[in-house]
């Protein structure tokens, strides 16, 4: 559930276009100290989905750097994604989606949701429908 809600958070942060009324209840993505991105770092390098896909959304956010990187984050987004998780899956159709980072392809955003939607989660079900 945390990791929705972090993703939920991220999607609202940046103005996902059509997916936007998805997450447009979240919370705050959670932010991390200068520290805690070093670790994730550590750990996202060492083959750790979740500090991957943790990582990639410091990358997306723009979180303690001075801009946004998102082919940073499509990087540790695909990282995860190629471990199998939905989370990573779900982003890197939000990416896709909204041409952050890649250029715009909603055949490509719906490769990837469909990935993600496989999982069962509802939300990622949702913005598949929606991009489809």
């Amino acid at each position: 559930m945390r990791s929705v809600i972090f993703i939920m958070a991220l999607a609202a942060a940046f103005g996902f276009y059509p997916l936007t009324a998805i997450a447009q209840n979240a919370p705050a993505a959670k932010t991390f100290s200068a520290n805690e991105i070093h670790k994730l770092a550590e750990k996202a390098g060492q083959g750790d989905a979740r500090a991957q896909i943790d990582l990639a959304g410091v990358f997306a956010s723009g979180q303690g750097l001075l801009n946004k990187d998102y082919a940073k984050a499509m990087k540790w987004y695909l990282r995860a994604a190629d471990q199998g998780y939905a989370e990573a899956q779900y982003n890197i159709g939000l990416l896709y989606a909204n041409g952050y980072g890649v250029k715009q392809d909603s055949q490509e955003a719906y490769f990837w949701l469909i990935l993600a939607a496989a999982s069962g989660e509802k939300n990622y079900v949702t913005a598949r429908d929606e991009v489809a």
